[in-house]
């Protein structure tokens, strides 16, 4: 999904059991929520499955409180009221406290079923969604990707 300098792409991992999403540009929830409504239409899309949320091209530190509980609202849509693991992936240590702090309003909603990780890099993301397989899923993601 393009939209001006605002790129959103998903990559399914088939067989890891996880949606990899990259995002680059100038990020407002407006152009979240559209990304987020263009992947639910994806054919691949499962709701339920975990996710690598990859902002590292981007910066979340502008986004309001009211930004954040919206896209609260996109993370309940997307489970579907099935649990998963969100691993976000941040550029700067402001980012990276953006994204705890948002990790913490997701995970005491009760009504929001995800285990939150924010995460320095992409190897510590893939750590945390899948112990022992960080080379391998690096790899497949370069295949997959293209």
């Amino acid at each position: 999904m393009s939209d001006g300098d605002f790129e959103a792409r998903m990559v399914p991992m088939p067989g890891y059991g996880f949606f990899w999403i990259t995002f680059s540009g100038e990020i407002t929830v407006e152009r979240l929520g559209a990304a987020h409504a263009e992947f639910r239409r994806h054919p691949a899309f499962e709701p339920g499955v975990d996710e690598l949320l990859d902002f590292s091209g981007t910066s979340i530190n502008l986004l309001s409180q009211q930004d954040i509980v919206l896209i609260r609202r996109f993370m309940k849509e997307r489970t579907d009221r099935h649990h998963i693991k969100s691993a976000i992936v941040v550029g700067s240590a402001v980012d990276y406290g953006v994204g705890r702090m948002f990790g913490t309003l997701v995970e005491v909603d009760e009504e929001v079923p995800v285990s939150y990780h924010a995460c320095r890099s992409v190897r510590e993301a893939l750590e945390w969604l899948r112990p022992g397989q960080e080379d391998e899923l690096l790899a497949a993601y370069a295949e997959a990707s293209g």
